[in-house]
């Protein structure tokens, strides 16, 4: 799932991107932004890239929890975020 342009908020929630060949949450474009996000019971793939992708400067208002992390062939991994050092607030 891709946001574009700039957003105010989203809700994610029970989804399964399991089968995203790139990522499964991120930005379409540089420059695209979304100030806050709920991400909540999704199954989310990395692909070749991240499982979740959030602008350095909005992740503060970002909610991450209780979602699946796999890899290409379905593994639960740990969850991979870009940038890493982001301030999203993440539970399990």
């Amino acid at each position: 799932m891709n946001f574009l342009l700039t957003n105010n908020a989203a809700l994610i929630l029970n989804n399964n991107f399991s089968n995203a060949t790139f990522g499964s949450i991120g930005y379409g474009a540089a420059g695209d932004s979304l100030n806050s996000a709920q991400i909540y019971g999704n199954t989310l793939n990395e692909g070749v890239t991240f499982h979740v992708q959030l602008t350095y400067s909005n992740s503060f208002g970002w909610f991450i929890g209780a979602n699946k992390y796999v890899d290409t062939n379905m593994n639960v991994i740990p969850p991979f975020f870009d940038p890493i050092s982001s301030a999203a607030h993440i539970s399990q």
